[in-house]
Formats: C-alpha cells, sequence, structure tokens
C-alpha cells in the first residue's frame, strides 16, 4: 500500500518571536515493512537553516533555526511511503518468560499476551480527548481509565516494562476513513501513538491499544523511543511571542485516490 502524508503545523503568535529553535520529528522511518518513497519540509519564514540529522533512536530528525522576527510559524511537511503488512504468529508464553529471554537472548514471544493487554485497555479505557494532555502521566491516566493514543501507548509500555518486558513507543499516522457516504475532510488526519514490544523470535511487533488491533497497512511509522518526549513531533524554544496558538492538520491519503 503506498500513501501521501501531508503534515502542516501553523503557531501563531501574540507578538513577534526574535529567537526560534525547533527539533522537527516528521519524517517516516525506513523499516523492514515501510520504504520512505519521498520526503520534503517547506518552512515559513524563508530566512531559515534546516539541518537534517539523526537522533540516538536513529530517527530521522531536522533542526530548524529561524534567522527573522516573525509573528507566524508554518511547518509543512510531505511524505509518500510504501507499506508492507505485519502478520507475526501469537503464540502464548508467559511474561515472565519474555522477560527471562530479554536478560538471556532466547525463547520464545509473548505476544499473544500482548495482545490480550491490547484489547484490555480498548474496552477498559474510554477515549477522551479532554480527560488529558500532552504530559499527563500513565499513572494518572491508568487511574482515570480515560485518554487518548498517547495515554493508552504510555499505559501499554508502563504493563509492559512492570513485567521487566522490552516495549517502545511508537509515533506515525493512522489512515482514517470518513463516515460512509461522506468525503474525506482534508487536514481531518492526525497523528496516532502505539507501541511495539521486543521478543527474540519476531523481533519487534507493533500494538495499537487505541483501536485494539496489530497494526498493519494504515499505520505510518515516523519515529519510535520510550515515550512521546522522545518523537514529538516539533519541539523547540522560542524569545518572545508572548502567548500562541497551534493549528494541525494531517492528511493520510491511499495513492489509489490520489490517481483518480
Amino acid at each position: 500500500m503506498i500513501y501521501t502524508v501531508r503534515h502542516a503545523t501553523i503557531y501563531r503568535y501574540a507578538s513577534p518571536v526574535t529567537l526560534s529553535t525547533h527539533r522537527l520529528r516528521l519524517a517516516p522511518r525506513a523499516t523492514p515493512r515501510q520504504t520512505v518513497r519521498r520526503f520534503s519540509i517547506e518552512v515559513s519564514p524563508e530566512n531559515h537553516d534546516l539541518i537534517a540529522e539523526r537522533d540516538a533512536f536513529g530517527n530521522a530528525t531536522h533542526l530548524l533555526d529561524i534567522h527573522e522576527s516573525h509573528s507566524a510559524l508554518i511547518i509543512e511537511a510531505r511524505s509518500e511511503v510504501a507499506l508492507a503488512g505485519q502478520s507475526p504468529e501469537l503464540g502464548f508464553t508467559a511474561w515472565e518468560a519474555v522477560a527471562e529471554a530479554a536478560r538471556r537472548p532466547s525463547g520464545a514471544a509473548a505476544l499473544e499476551a500482548a495482545r490480550d493487554l491490547t484489547a484490555r485497555i480498548f474496552h477498559d479505557f474510554a477515549y477522551d480527548p479532554e480527560a488529558t494532555h500532552a504530559s499527563t502521566l500513565a499513572l494518572d491516566s491508568f487511574a482515570a481509565r480515560r485518554g487518548v493514543c498517547q495515554d493508552f501507548a504510555h499505559v501499554f509500555l508502563a504493563c509492559c516494562r512492570a513485567l521487566g518486558v522490552p516495549a517502545r513507543y511508537v509515533s506515525g499516522y493512522l489512515l482514517t476513513r470518513p463516515p460512509e457516504g461522506k468525503e474525506r475532510m482534508v487536514g481531518a488526519d492526525a497523528s496516532h501513538a502505539w507501541a511495539s514490544v521486543w521478543c527474540p523470535v519476531s523481533g519487534w511487533v507493533d500494538f495499537d491499544p487505541t483501536n485494539d488491533l496489530i497494526p498493519s497497512l494504515e499505520h505510518v511509522t515516523c519515529a519510535w523511543g520510550r515515550d512521546y518526549g522522545d518523537v514529538g513531533p516539533v519541539s523547540g524554544v522560542v524569545l518572545g511571542g508572548g502567548g500562541h496558538t497551534i493549528e494541525v492538520a494531517v492528511d493520510v491519503i491511499p495513492m489509489v485516490e490520489v490517481r483518480e
């Protein structure tokens, strides 16, 4: 499956910003199941430096420095990626055996147990964008039993790590489908988050507790790390600006739609 992805972020400031430096993690990763065919970033204001780098987790990042006073910052990333499916064999093995295998590389994976955890979070937690924010702790969202994809991924990771099972946070995009009979709304898609569990036999396997599934052909991977703090799409510091607003628009479009 081939997708084009557009991710636009607009900051509007109450007063001019005189210094602006940002770390961008907007480029999809090349993985065994994902090929990055094209990627580009456009930034306004035009007087800026954009340096491509890799972070400690191997994610493609860009360091953005703005060299002029500005009252708005527009960052638009465009990607084209090809995906191949993920179909691990889910055999049951105890969590304790996986934790031991992580310390001593042998044994089988507890993928069936991870799949069960994915389903438990999906059924036990309510999706509620108003309940949490970007800095909400996994413990708090666990107690509230509600939140968004970031929170569900954090809870999943906390459960795995409490049992000694290696797991990582994954950020990216998810293809969303409009209601039947409705047209796709431009910019209505969003960034998404899920998690991966490691086992000696299958390597890293993705699980999406927000949607109770194993990601396959509708999840585009951008970055991974320990938690959201390692993979935020845009982070940085500014001097000036006063208050600000943020607008984000994401489109994930199958290439078959692009050709029509």
